[in-house]
């Protein structure tokens, strides 16, 4: 109950403050764990967050540009 409510409360967090997209996506069997991953192009950088709580997944994705 706890974790569910600190994922909810991250969530509004995120949307508040970041311009990014979220996805929810269900997960055959059971997963616990997050990941941060940043890939880097010529003139941007995309990041990730996602978190994972048994049966899904929620994913954050927004981009940096270089000026």
């Amino acid at each position: 109950m706890i974790i569910a409510l600190l994922l909810v409360l991250s969530l509004f967090i995120v949307v508040n403050f970041a311009n990014c997209d979220i996805i929810f996506a269900p997960i055959k069997g059971l997963m616990f764990g997050a990941l941060y991953n940043d890939e880097i192009f010529d003139e941007e950088t995309e990041h990730t967050i996602q978190v994972l709580l048994f049966f899904f997944s929620v994913n954050f994705i927004w981009s940096t540009f270089k000026e």
